[in-house]
């Protein structure tokens, strides 16, 4: 204990004695220490947490990707309905889309949305449980059919345009002029598949046509959501899927779609990834400049040590 103690008081007077050296050295310290523990907040909420759903360890993303160019294409509902009917590897297969910012009329007035949509398979896949009323099923977003006008409300939406009442269940909203009734609130922090933005309003996938007004489009999906049935592997639902999708995508290809539109869909090739840390466009945008800026910060935190 003496040596430590005199090794203390050796460090304290040398630091006094070179005050500004010493002012230097606690400043580098302390921005790098900050700095260090905010970018690992980032990444950590980008890159390392799971969803906070049912076993995510289980769910898989998939994306239609055009060969010449390897960018995201849209799924339309006849594909992914044609690979739900022969999928044997996964015990459930849903359709999400995001569909951007609208305008929402509620009893407190108007204000901007984030949309998202979900085919019936969607939140019964992701294993969440409402906090209000119940969530979108397969019966209100059918097959080939038009879709009941439903919505699914997030919990900081609720909470802002309806003050938390429970009796906003049942209660109708108008998304750019389309009347949806109120059937559900999910659980708060429940942001579904998005992980750096939250949704306000979630309706049946075949919905958003309209409320953007474009209703002679095939119904279409960013990503298929999957999990993985018991006993099957990522590899083996890959495996399948890739095996499957040029007769699906030939049987199934929308008889509406332009020229241009068939020959880049006749194209695509399927893209599987694990889906249990969810979508984030700041991932791919940010991630490698936060791993730079992280890496700068450790050597900050390491010039502080050697001065």
């Amino acid at each position: 204990m003496g040596g430590w103690a005199r090794d203390i008081r050796q460090a304290c007077r040398a630091l006094a004695s070179a005050p500004g050296i010493t002012i230097v050295m606690l400043t580098v310290l302390t921005a790098g220490i900050g700095v260090n523990a905010a970018m690992f907040s980032v990444l950590s909420a980008l890159s390392f947490r799971d969803l906070p759903v049912a076993h995510p360890e289980q769910l898989i993303l998939i994306a239609a990707t055009a060969k010449s160019s390897q960018t995201y294409r849209p799924i339309y509902s006849s594909s992914w309905i044609g690979l739900q009917d022969r999928v044997r590897t996964l015990s459930a297969l849903a359709g999400y889309s995001a569909g951007g910012l609208l305008t929402a009329e509620t009893s407190a007035g108007f204000s901007t949305v984030r949309i998202e949509g979900a085919s019936g398979e969607y939140f019964s896949l992701l294993g969440a449980t409402p906090f209000l009323g119940r969530f979108i099923a397969p019966s209100e977003a059918p097959r080939f059919v038009e879709p009941l006008p439903v919505a699914v409300l997030s919990y900081l939406f609720w909470k802002h345009r309806f003050g938390g009442r429970p009796d906003a269940i049942g209660q109708s909203i108008k998304v750019n002029n389309v009347p949806l009734t109120v059937i559900g609130v999910t659980p708060q922090g429940f942001g579904g598949l998005q992980v750096d933005r939250e949704f306000d309003v979630s309706v049946p996938i075949g919905l958003i046509r309209k409320l953007v007004g474009n209703t002679n489009a095939p119904v279409r999906a960013n990503y298929l959501v999957g999990r993985l049935r018991s006993g099957a592997s990522m590899n083996d639902a890959d495996a399948e899927l890739q095996a499957m999708w040029p007769i699906v995508r030939r049987e199934t290809l929308p008889a509406a779609l332009a020229p241009a539109e068939r020959m880049e869909f006749s194209n695509t090739s399927l893209n599987l990834r694990s889906g249990r840390r969810g979508i984030s466009a700041l991932r791919t945008q940010f991630a490698k400049p936060a791993g730079l800026l992280w890496g700068l910060t450790l050597v900050l935190l390491a010039i502080g040590c050697v001065m």
